[in-house]
């Protein structure tokens, strides 16, 4: 299959318009919950509450501005493009509470918008030639590479730039308006759970807002907490509606608004009506300023969180519910605590920010594979993932639409998942002390789902050979990345304990090959030797011997050398059929759901896991090469239209995907393992990252854009790749595409850093290790890395077996 390495230009960003309706950005931190902004400008998906919320909007939720020219009636919209049909609804569009007017579906907006993710930004141009403004948003959350803290503040930021294109001075304001949902619980918006909320208005040097809590509230309650609506500009303020029947509290608002742009204590008049009012708390703050024809005005509010107590287990267990904090409650008492830590470092925190947003659109790197590796960060800010109050980081599979979906951060769903690994390295260093230190038994057994850190019994389900292999192949990887070797001593012993039980449990002849029962990733049990286990087992000895040799354990890494040697030769001679990897004996007739001679994509897994740690390749390259290419050639489908596929739907119709398995020469068996008609975007990045260490860029290009295109805004929301839920974790392998790029290789214990890139012509490839991240670059020939946070003091830097300079600073010719 060819192979190309062309000039691929500068990365294009995401783009959508209002047709590309499932768009849904996740504003948030990690860890923190999200809310999401939708391609017209509309909030939605409030998921601040620590559990999902897929379709939840708040009531009488928005931002609006008023317009105003000498002598001219004022003109007001929400900030938002026109909503798209369909309208039907059993009492209009979206009423919301008790016929309350929800969405405001009949207030008017701007005829269009156009959003551009520049990561971690926003950007939201919304266009109506009738209004003599052009006026842009920009919403961001902070996020860092390297600063965990930062990056998991409770918060989302807002900054509207109004430009006068007119000719004629005017008065702008602008609102934003939010209903105190504290005592939501997640799930269903009802006007029970927000009876007895307050909303008040509270000033600060140099900041102001409106707060918003439950008097009275238990500090234990699961619905504790508040909410923040914050500004470090000048402003006015209403801080409750007006609680009258029919629509008198949003009619109040609306008036007052629009009269001259500024709020004030709402007012009841007039008498009263039988009509049941919900009890809503409701408040808006306002800024103004005049102005002149081609002046612009920046109008900046933060909205902030805090809901600090989550269940502690991953589901009730009786009638009392003990909590947990989160993480980010340690650091921020209220929501109001979160948004004044925004606003007065604020020049500073955007400023870091923007350095990611310029890194990042400074690539050369393939646009489909930039694109798939920042779409899936969001899976750090969706509910899949969480922290608890000593740091810990864990995670679900996945969510459904108010719940969780499969528990305990699954050793081998997230085996795949790479962007905290590079990102946020403490986060991923944080789970192996869980999994070897808490989750290995004494045996050396590891459970593959974590139950002990809300102080559950470990669980007594059978080891996965996937999770338990992995998992350390992922210690080596975390420990490289940062260079740590206290930490590497403190879980060894046990590190040590689960190796040499894999290979007891699932090679117990000492052949290399993985031939006793495994569970696995597909939720069964392969028996007999296969490419899977087998791949997983040859790099967790490659792991094993790494760690060994550098701690001075020489026995084991001997040891485990003759193992791994063996291995290889096994699978090498009896597993490669002359294409691909497959299972032996392949006829089981006595056992249901086996891949037998079937082409599997995830054969090489554990290939995909040593590159990530920089172990160099396991098996012959030229069989490697061969099998990768038979994953594309057989599993690989233009179009899914004429396909049976029985299981779950992930790709259909017209749309490309890699199915997880297939049988190229008729032997497909009558039970074929599930899922074997899928298509898993984790696995499907796992082999693209793959092919690109090996230069089969255009085949890594192809696999990928297919995903890409599936998740286009309009067939589904780019920002939320489902599998067993939404936002789900083995997603997250789409960063592996970004080392790939640059065939990064760190040890930083051993004080070195590797690139290989796979593009060899002038460009910008983005690079992070666990002290620093910045640019690997190509100018005229010249390999340099710049660094823009951190330092790699005392470390050798080479591309391509020759050192290279590291500088601290921007290339020439990309500094903001």
């Amino acid at each position: 299959m060819e192979q190309r390495r062309g000039d691929f230009g500068t990365a294009a960003m995401l783009s959508y318009t209002p047709e590309h309706c499932e768009t849904a950005f996740l504003l948030g931190g990690i860890g923190t919950g999200s809310v999401s902004l939708g391609a017209r400008g509309e909030l939605r998906d409030w998921e601040l509450f620590n559990r999902p919320g897929k379709g939840i909007s708040l009531p009488c939720t928005f931002f609006c501005l008023r317009l105003a020219g000498p002598g001219q009636s004022p003109l007001v919209r929400l900030l938002e493009a026109r909503i798209r049909p369909p309208y039907s609804g059993p009492n209009g569009w979206r009423t919301g509470i008790n016929e309350f007017p929800g969405e405001m579906g009949g207030v008017p907006r701007f005829a269009d918008s156009h959003l551009t993710v520049n990561w971690p930004f926003a950007e939201l141009d919304l266009l109506d030639d009738a209004l003599p403004v052009a006026v842009s948003l920009e919403a961001f959350s902070p996020f860092v590479p390297l600063d965990s803290q930062l990056s998991a503040t409770p918060c989302a930021i807002f900054s509207y730039t109004v430009r006068n294109t007119g000719d004629q001075p005017l008065q702008v304001s602008l609102a934003a308006t939010l209903l105190n949902a504290v005592g939501f619980d997640g799930a269903t918006v009802s006007a029970d759970a927000f009876a007895g909320n307050r909303s008040v208005a509270r000033e600060e040097p140099g900041l102001s807002g409106l707060f918003f809590d439950k008097p009275g509230q238990s500090d234990q309650a699961l619905t504790y907490g508040s909410l923040a609506l914050m500004t470090d500009q000048p402003a006015t303020f209403k801080p409750e509606w007006v609680r009258g029947a029919w629509w008198d509290g949003v009619q109040e608002f609306w008036d007052d608004f629009s009269a001259d742009g500024r709020l004030e204590a709402a007012r009841s008049r007039g008498i009263g009506s039988t009509m049941q009012a919900p009890d809503l708390t409701i408040g808006s703050l306002s800024l103004s300023r005049d102005l002149e024809p081609g002046q612009a005005g920046t109008f900046r509010i933060v909205l902030a969180w805090h809901v600090p107590n989550r269940l502690r287990g991953w589901w009730p267990t009786g009638a009392e519910q003990p909590v947990v904090r989160n993480e980010y409650a340690n650091r921020f008492q209220s929501a109001w605590d979160a948004g004044r830590s925004v606003l007065a470092d604020y020049a500073a925190i955007w400023q870091r920010c923007d350095r990611v947003r310029q890194a990042l659109r400074s690539l050369t790197m393939p646009p489909d594979l930039l694109q798939a590796a920042l779409r899936n960060l969001t899976v750090l800010r969706s509910q899949t993932c969480f922290r608890l109050d000593n740091g810990t980081f864990m995670g679900w599979e996945g969510c459904l639409d108010h719940q969780g979906s499969c528990h305990g951060t699954c050793t081998h769903v997230y085996n795949y998942a790479q962007a905290a690994a590079w990102l946020f390295p403490d986060l991923e260093r944080s789970c192996r002390d869980i999994e070897f230190l808490q989750e290995t038994d004494a045996s050396g057994a590891m459970a593959f789902r974590s139950q002990t850190p809300f102080g559950w019994p470990r669980s007594e389900a059978e080891p996965a050979i996937d999770g338990q292999f992995g998992t350390l192949v992922r210690l080596a990887r975390d420990w490289r990345l940062s260079g740590d070797d206290d930490w590497l001593r403190r879980v060894w012993p046990q590190a040590r304990k689960a190796l040499d039980f894999g290979l007891e449990r699932w090679d117990p002849d000492g052949d290399g090959l993985a031939e006793a029962r495994q569970h696995n990733t597909f939720d069964i049990e392969f028996y007999g030797a296969n490419p899977l286990g087998t791949s997983m087992l040859l790099a967790a000895l490659a792991a094993g011997i790494a760690m060994a040799r550098h701690l001075g354990d020489q026995a084991a890494a001997v040891r485990w050398q003759e193992r791994l040697a063996e291995g290889k030769r096994q699978m090498e001679q009896t597993l490669f059929n002359g294409r691909f990897y497959v299972q032996l004996p392949a006829d089981r007739p006595d056992y249901r759901y086996q891949p037998g001679r079937g082409c599997l994509s995830d054969q090489l897994t554990g290939q995909f896991l040593a590159d990530c740690a920089g172990l160099g390749d396991l098996l012959d390259p030229a069989q490697l090469q061969s099998a990768l290419e038979s994953i594309v050639r057989s599993n690989f489908r233009q179009t899914m239209a004429d396909e049976i596929a029985l299981h779950r739907t992930y790709a259909l119709n017209d749309e490309q995907a890699l199915l997880l398995c297939t049988w190229p020469d008729g032997d497909r068996p009558e039970m074929p393992m599930p899922y074997a008609d899928e298509s898993w975007t984790g696995v499907t990045y796992a082999v693209a990252a793959q092919l690109l260490r090996r230069g089969q860029v255009d085949l890594a290009r192809m696999l990928v854009a297919a995903i890409n295109r599936q998740h286009d805004g309009i067939r589904r929301n780019p920002f939320n790749e489902a599998e067993c839920g939404h936002h789900y974790a083995r997603a997250m392998a789409s960063w592996a595409l970004v080392p790939a790029w640059t065939g990064a290789e760190v040890d930083l214990p051993n004080r070195r850093v590797v690139f290989h890139p796979v593009f060899q012509q002038d460009g910008r490839a983005f690079f992070s290790c666990g002290l620093a991240w910045g640019l690997l670059c190509r100018d005229q020939g010249r390999w340099t890395l710049h660094l823009l946070e951190g330092r790699l003091d005392n470390i050798q830097v080479s591309c391509d077996g020759r050192p290279i300079e590291v500088v601290y600073g921007w290339p020439p010719g990309i500094s903001p």
